[in-house]
């Protein structure tokens, strides 16, 4: 895996929930599974380039669609089955809520061959408090179906960007740092376990438009905030324009409707409006093109946005 490779991959952003796993993790569970026929890898980007590089085949599925991996579906676990050949064995990392972890295991089960493993990499106890209970009720859900077992292996992971600037930004870092250890789960389904459209909470999604300008990543959510005054607005518990906190638990982050890789936040009247200048301004020749288009909102210049000309420019849209 050359540093070029690595090269590719844009900053983190917190909408992914992009922990990375360190490489001596990597280097762990490549070995794990060296010996197995393909591999399935869900949320697992890392793991997956380590696979490929030294030959094995392997799939990975992520929504975000930069992660130098030949054989990759740009999707992410859902109430509807995989689509796609079964795999002998399968590691996924999903989003450590329990509803998160149920709709990627239960997905999963659908994707591999019975009685086949999964690999999951799951939450500590020190994660929040209600962790213990929420690891216990997510263990007896699987045991209806699945043999379960935790294994002595500990993941471990890196720091993002996006992390890094939410301590420096927080006064009290309880919930502007996560744990970066996980615990290594085996799951072997006896049967399959049923997909019902609850557990994705679909209806509850919002649609982001991503911008990715070089490493840099900043998502919109066209969802509007009416009781705005102004067009582009500080969110009042973030320090100036950084947002101090990983956790979903944190106060208000539902008002959020800009985010950066670099955990920049904002609140924006009309959305749609903003997305529409930004696309000008970033395919603008030059800086000071660029400064003049996003004259309008004027606000997002204190933004760690870079300035062109670019290497990289790409536009996607996910669900949150």
């Amino acid at each position: 895996m050359t540093s070029d490779y690595l090269q590719a991959l844009p900053e983190p952003h917190i909408l992914d929930y992009d922990w990375r796993y360190t490489p001596e993790t990597v280097t762990i569970l490549s070995e794990l599974m060296r010996q197995s026929g393909s591999v399935l890898a869900v949320g697992t980007p890392s793991l997956a380039r380590k696979l490929e590089s030294i030959g094995h085949e392997v799939l990975l599925v992520d929504r975000q669609p930069l992660h130098a991996v030949r054989k990759h579906l740009q999707m992410e676990p859902s109430s509807s089955p995989p689509a796609f050949e079964k795999s002998a064995i399968a590691i996924i990392d999903p989003p450590w809520y329990l509803t998160d972890a149920k709709v990627w295991i239960a997905w999963t089960a659908h994707a591999i061959e019975l009685q086949s493993e999964i690999l999951v990499s799951l939450w500590p106890d020190t994660t929040r408090p209600a962790a213990a209970k929420e690891f216990e009720e997510l263990e007896s859900w699987i045991s209806q179906w699945a043999e379960f077992r935790v294994l002595d292996i500990v993941p471990r992971y890196s720091t993002p960007l996006f992390e890094t600037e939410a301590l420096k930004a927080s006064g009290s870092p309880s919930l502007g740092l996560s744990p970066h250890y996980g615990r290594l789960v085996s799951v072997r389904p006896k049967s399959l376990p049923d997909l019902p459209q609850h557990f994705g909470q679909l209806e509850s999604r919002r649609a982001w438009i991503r911008f990715v300008v070089d490493d840099y990543q900043l998502a919109i959510c066209l969802k509007e905030n009416d009781a705005l005054v102004d067009a582009v607005s500080q969110h009042p518990l973030a320090n100036g324009w950084v947002w101090p906190y990983v956790s979903k638990r944190a106060r208000d982050r539902d008002l959020i409707n800009l985010w950066s890789s670099r955990n920049e936040v904002a609140l924006l009247k009309n959305p749609d409006r903003v997305a529409e200048t930004l696309r000008r301004a970033l395919s603008a020749g030059d800086p000071e093109a660029f400064e003049g288009q996003l004259r309008p909102y004027s606000q997002l210049k204190s933004l760690g946005i870079p300035r062109p000309p670019y290497r990289r420019l790409l536009e996607w849209q996910h669900q949150q």
